[in-house]
C-alpha cells in the first residue's frame, strides 16, 4: 500500500490501513505473536523508519490493547533476522533473498519480501520453539514482547480499538 499523502497524514493514513489489514486477519485467524525488524538507524532513511516503526507500535496498541502481550512486538536486529536465516550478520541485505529461497523453498523478487516471510518464520519458532541449533542461539537473543510491561489502565485510554 503506497498512500498519496505525505509527512504524519502518511503515516495516519497507513495506520489506518494496517488496522485494516489486521481486523481482516483476525477473522481468518488468530494472530499469536507479531515480529517487527529492529531499526537500521544507521540508515540515510533512519528518521523515516522510525516514524514507520513508532506508528506501527501505537496501531498494535490501539488493535490489541495496552494491556495485551501482543501489542508488543517481538524485536530482532537485521543482524539476527540474518543469523536466523544462516546467514553471516554482517551479510548483504540482497543475500536475504537467496538465503530464504534455500532455507525454505520461497522465491521472492524483493530482500524487503524475503525479510517480511523471514519475520513470520521467527514468530513461529519463537511460538514453537527452534529446528536447528543456530535459530535456538539467536532467538534467545531476540527481545520478546520487547517494552511490554503490565500497566493500570488510565480512564482515557481504551483496552483497543474496539472497545471505545
Amino acid at each position: 500500500m503506497k498512500p498519496k499523502t505525505r509527512g504524519v497524514r502518511r503515516l495516519w493514513d497507513l495506520r489506518d490501513g494496517l488496522q485494516d489489514w489486521l481486523a481482516k486477519l483476525m477473522v481468518e485467524a488468530p494472530i499469536e505473536h507479531i515480529v517487527m525488524e529492529g531499526y537500521g538507524f544507521s540508515s540515510q532513511k533512519g528518521v523515516v523508519l522510525g516514524e514507520l516503526g513508532g506508528m506501527v507500535k501505537l496501531a498494535l496498541l490501539d488493535e490489541f490493547g495496552v494491556e495485551n502481550q501482543l501489542a508488543y512486538p517481538s524485536i530482532p536486529t537485521s543482524q539476527q533476522l540474518k543469523m536466523f536465516c544462516g546467514l553471516p550478520g554482517n551479510a548483504q541485505k540482497n543475500l536475504m533473498l537467496k538465503a530464504v529461497f534455500k532455507k525454505w523453498g520461497k522465491d521472492f523478487g524483493d530482500d524487503n519480501e524475503a525479510d517480511a516471510y523471514a519475520l513470520a518464520k521467527v514468530a513461529c519458532s519463537l511460538k514453537l520453539g527452534p529446528r536447528f541449533e543456530y535459530e535456538k542461539t539467536v532467538l534467545a537473543k531476540i527481545k520478546v514482547h520487547a517494552e511490554w510491561e503490565p500497566q493500570k489502565l488510565s480512564p482515557r485510554r481504551p483496552r483497543s480499538r474496539s472497545s471505545e
